[in-house]
């Protein structure tokens, strides 16, 4: 779509290399090659929206209510870089064969240093941050002391991220005012 357009306009040029990673233009570029990419393999939130009758979560109900055929699938997508959560271990190796043939058809493929398959009390890097769930013994609140097991989604910067802002922030010269100005380019 893109090239027919370039094309069109008179901007198209053949080249004998990609888009460089980290170009302004790759994140684009990603967005409309992965457009749609959750209704491919059964995500249409849009329908789970019509389907919401509590108004404020949804429950696995709603989920099976919009396809009974589709386990209940969710991706957070950042450009290039998304996440598939699952329910299971069979679903997750399925939605990635799934995902190879998708992005076979738009001519993409999936790195297999940055793919794998992880439950999420193990936890996961995405975007620079570690994310994982961990079961919590809370205290209730009130006058009745009683326990309760829950969950508690926790959400921290990775090492590899944190070890590089270090770096970053230890190279730069002591003064305040140098840190201050390194800072600003940084946020």
């Amino acid at each position: 779509m893109v090239k027919g357009w370039l094309r069109k306009q008179g901007f198209f040029h053949e080249t004998d290399f990609g888009t460089p990673q980290g170009g302004i233009i790759s994140p684009l570029l990603a967005n409309i090659a992965l457009n749609g990419i959750e209704v491919s393999f059964g995500i249409d939130y849009r329908k789970r929206l019509a389907n919401n009758k509590s108004g404020f979560r949804l429950t696995l109900q709603d989920y099976q209510k919009v396809d009974a055929k589709h386990p209940p699938r969710s991706m957070i997508r950042y450009a290039d870089d998304f996440v598939v959560l699952c329910e299971t271990e069979a679903d997750a190796k399925l939605v990635s064969a799934e995902l190879k043939d998708i992005l076979l058809i738009r001519k993409l493929e999936l790195s297999s240093e940055k793919t794998n398959i992880a439950h999420i009390s193990e936890g996961f890097e995405f975007l620079g941050f570690h994310i994982i769930v961990r079961k919590m013994v809370m205290n209730s609140i009130g006058k009745r002391k009683e326990k309760f097991e829950g969950y508690k989604l926790l959400i921290t910067p990775s090492n590899k991220s944190s070890s590089e802002n270090y770096n970053i922030l230890n190279s730069s010269s002591k003064s305040s005012t140098s840190l201050c100005k390194h800072l600003r380019e940084i946020i």
